[in-house]
Parts: C-alpha cells; structure tokens; sequence
C-alpha cells in the first residue's frame, strides 16, 4: 500500500472512531450454527469460564437474567445480521445440564452446544450488578464467551468492568440505539457490555 493510502485510512478511522476503536473480528465462520445461552450468574469458581469472583458479590434475580436475555436477543437483531438458533432450544438444553459441580462450567456449557446441536455457542456471564449506593458509582462486571463446540474450545472473551458508560461521541452506532430506550446508567452498562462483544466477535 503507497503511503499516503495509509494516511488515507488513518484519516478515515479518525472519522469513524467508534467502529475502528471494535472492529468486527469475524470469530464466526459463514454458515455456522450459532447458539446464544441464557444470561448466568456464576457464584461458585467452579461456574467460571475464567478470571475470578468479584469481591462482596450481589447475587442476582433469576427475573433480571431472563431480562437480559431478552436485551441481548433484541440488541443481536438490531446489530448483527446473523441468524441465530432458537431462544428456547438453549433455554431447554441449558435446564438439561443445570450445574457444573460434576463437569465443570466448560464441560457443562459444550454440552449444551451439543445438545443445541451448534457450532459456537455464544455464552454471557453477569458476575456483578451493583446499584449506586452512598456515594459509589453503578457497576456492572460481564463476560461474554464465544465457544467453538464443534472444536471443543473456548475461542474468545469480551470482558465489561465498568463503573460509568462511555462518552456519547464514543458510543457509534450504540448512541441511536440508547436513545431509543432510554436506559438507566445500569442498563446502559450492560447494553455497552453486549454492543462490545457483538463487535469484538464479529456477529
């Protein structure tokens, strides 16, 4: 490339910040069968995929996770031109295999890839969700995987471990879409977690 297409590109990137700073990775070969499992809370280290549990942890209603699952469904529509497979397959293969305490959490989650029949299983983890509280700003701690089940390997991670949401010139195309919903710093948090991992996998 001559040098001044490489001027020419940093010039662009500049202009388009918000999706040069996450770039599509295309983790997700053409026509795989991807899965996307339920939102999980894993409260014991045995339920982690990686790192570790956060300190004074908040254990989270069962409603709240169905919540995000839905947020997480419809963010998937708005962004990512893929098609998923069913909500409820995952739902009823992930009530098949409940708990990691015999497998362990990788065992269990490729099992549910299995059972779903799929090639990636996309898998979200919200480790902490904590409230403003005298003083202390909202937290929101999120790991989303990408499992490759056909290869039996854990392919990626996106981590979200944030306090305050990004600024609105660094939010991308993530700002019309907030606008739209209005969310509170909380969920506004949680979106940016998912909006990051839609980018970082390329979906």
């Amino acid at each position: 490339m001559k040098p001044w297409a490489h001027l020419f590109v940093l010039i662009l990137c500049s202009m388009l910040s918000a999706n040069c700073s996450t770039p599509r990775n295309a983790l997700v070969p053409n026509g795989a069968a991807v899965g996307v499992a339920p939102f999980a809370q894993p409260l014991n280290t045995v339920d982690l995929l990686a790192g570790n549990l956060p300190e004074d942890q908040i254990r989270l209603d069962p409603v709240l996770l169905t919540r995000l699952d839905s947020d997480f469904e419809l963010m998937l529509r708005e962004f990512s031109p893929m098609v998923f497979l069913e909500r409820e397959q995952s739902l009823r293969c992930a009530r098949e295999y409940p708990g990691a305490k015999n497998a362990g959490a990788f065992n269990r989650w490729l099992r549910v890839g299995q059972c779903l029949e799929a090639d990636m299983l996309i898998l979200p983890h919200m480790l902490q969700r904590r409230e403003e509280k005298d003083g202390a700003p909202p937290l929101v701690i999120m790991d989303i995987f990408l499992l490759d089940i056909k290869n039996q390997s854990l392919l990626a991670r996106s981590r979200l471990d944030a306090q305050r949401c990004l600024a609105a010139g660094e939010r991308g195309p993530l700002e019309q879409y907030t606008k739209k919903l209005q969310p509170d710093a909380l969920d506004a948090l949680e979106l940016e977690g998912m909006f990051k991992a839609i980018m970082e996998f390329g979906l």
